[in-house]
């Protein structure tokens, strides 16, 4: 059984595998002597390999924490940003090298069992999603910027083979938790920079013609908005492993770094993307009369509210004080309509995965860090054209039946948090968390067969663990 005390020391196992992977990373970027660090490596290279051999050889026996700690580590690579730059800036570092490297593993795990899957009992969602792939991954050869475009479509196919070894060769369980010790370690590590080294671990934005430093944080992130919605995914895995684990209990620890990323990022799209997610699982997926009503009386009353104090209340919770904050989504109205004019010139193919990159910052009516289209459906009609627009589409249909019609509502409130959050936000970035957390959901249902009973969910009983 995995308990609270492994997911503790998973935990604790993949935070000294990163700091000693990510150490000399980061001695290397402060422009230190390599000499030196080649010196202070030697002696500990040897207990290095040997341990690195034990955690293979741990992991091919299938012993769960070892897995749990692999995938922590991982996504914690995957995910961490630990020096400044520049939008524009995607020159070669050993940061990126690190990022490619992470990338090269996820498909080396998933990419075998993948491909003996599509061999030997392909499902037609399945099929659709690596064909939805293998467009975007196609349109990247005529982007402006194809290195870049090319290595940001690969890290989608990397994610999607990553998330199908944890789920298919593991299990439902053990993928989820791998994720949930990465999103944890991520946000620790990041409250840790905010308080500790606020230069960094704050964000940055334009104030006039000054860049300031604002109380949000981003930590070790990219950005503050994939903080908080890293931090808002680990709180809903948390919850799901609740329902689906009987005897797990809740980690009021873990859930507390979460919370609090989440409330520091400040980021109110994945904060009310949570509360929609945290409503399906607790309200539609158990199919409660009671609280459904309930649900629809608080959402009829919150429609009254906002309709006779609209301004006042939206004026309150932006963070410029002004209702048009929220109204136009923070000036996103304006990136989607320039999006939607470019793609009108080029419809059926777009221009190339990544490109958002190159063309938006010169739009005269956008900025320099309109940098993707703020809008994962947009992005990929933009990117792909109707072509590979109609095929995503699809692909995402056809999976939402199979949870609908199979009786997997466990995942509706993943699926909710993560569809309405792409309404704001582009989720599959170079690198995101989200880009992790949505093809695990796509994963988690391309694996569900077994119909749960329904009387089952309507005493809110635990669901089996396959």
């Amino acid at each position: 059984m995995f308990t609270q005390r492994s997911m503790h020391r998973a935990i604790g196992s993949a935070a000294a595998l990163a700091i000693a992977t990510l150490a000399p990373v980061v001695w290397l970027l402060l422009d230190q002597d390599p000499a030196a660090l080649l010196l202070m490596l030697l002696p500990i290279a040897p207990l290095c390999v040997c341990f690195a051999v034990y955690m293979i050889r741990r992991i091919a026996a299938g012993d769960r924490f070892f897995i749990v700690a692999m995938g922590a580590i991982l996504v914690f690579l995957y995910c961490a940003n630990f020096r400044f730059r520049e939008f524009e800036d995607k020159s070669l570092d050993f940061q990126v090298v690190l990022k490619l490297a992470t990338i090269a593993i996820f498909l080396l795990l998933g990419l075998p069992p993948l491909l003996r899957t599509l061999r030997t009992s392909a499902q037609p969602d399945l099929v659709l999603w690596c064909a939805a792939l293998g467009i975007l991954m196609a349109s990247s050869t005529y982007a402006p910027n194809v290195i870049y475009s090319s290595v940001a479509a690969l890290n989608l196919l990397g994610c999607f083979t990553f998330a199908f070894y944890l789920v298919r060769t593991q299990d439902r369980d053990t993928a989820m938790l791998a994720l949930y010790a990465g999103a944890v370690l991520l946000a620790a590590a990041s409250l840790l920079l905010y308080f500790a080294a606020p230069s960094f671990g704050r964000m940055y934005d334009w104030r006039g013609e000054d860049l300031v430093q604002t109380a949000r944080l981003t930590g070790i992130f990219t950005s503050a908005n994939n903080a908080g919605s890293a931090a808002a995914l680990g709180l809903l895995l948390a919850l799901i492993l609740r329902r689906r684990l009987g005897r797990w209990r809740f980690d009021w620890l873990a859930a507390l770094i979460l919370a609090v990323c989440l409330a520091l990022t400040n980021n109110k799209g994945a904060m009310i993307a949570l509360a929609f997610g945290v409503i399906c699982l607790y309200v539609i997926e158990r199919r409660s009369g009671l609280r459904i009503t309930l649900a629809v009386a608080a959402s009829a009353a919150a429609a009254l509210i906002l309709s006779a104090y609209g301004d006042i209340l939206l004026a309150l919770i932006s963070r410029s004080g002004s209702s048009t904050e929220v109204t136009s989504a923070t000036g996103r109205d304006r990136i989607w309509a320039a999006v939607l004019e470019l793609w009108a010139k080029e419809p059926i193919f777009g221009y190339g995965w990544g490109a958002s990159l190159s063309i938006l910052p010169n739009h005269p009516a956008l900025f320099r860090a309109a940098t993707s289209a703020h809008n994962l459906y947009l992005e990929v009609l933009f990117a792909s054209g109707l072509f590979g627009y109609l095929v995503f589409l699809l692909a995402l249909a056809l999976t939402l039946g199979r949870i609908l019609r199979r009786g997997a509502a466990l995942y509706l409130g993943l699926f909710a948090y993560l569809l309405l959050l792409s309404c704001s936000e582009n989720l599959w970035q170079f690198p995101s968390f989200t880009t992790l957390g949505f093809f695990l959901a796509i994963n988690l249902a391309l694996a569900e067969r077994k119909v749960f009973s329904s009387s089952l969910a309507l005493r809110g009983g635990v669901l089996p663990a396959h």
